[in-house]
């Protein structure tokens, strides 16, 4: 497995055990692989921990827009 494929999949995992919706998931696990992708270098140890930090920021905010949308009469 890439280590893209088991951020992918762990993140997902973690973002849908915190019960966020799909859609603020699905921008998770783009956010993290994106993040990934374009970090020349990681501490030793916290490539995962800084992607999933990543995920859960922008997972709050699409879980935030959508909660408002809902919201509005």
């Amino acid at each position: 497995m890439h280590p893209r494929e088991f951020i992918a999949k762990h993140t997902q995992a973690m973002l849908e055990k915190e019960e966020f919706p799909p859609h603020a998931v699905s921008l998770g696990v783009t956010e993290a692989t994106r993040y990934f992708d374009r970090t020349p270098i990681f501490a030793k140890g916290k490539v995962f921990d800084e992607c999933l930090k990543a995920a859960r920021a922008v997972a709050r905010i699409a879980k935030k827009a959508e909660s408002a949308r809902k919201a509005k009469p």
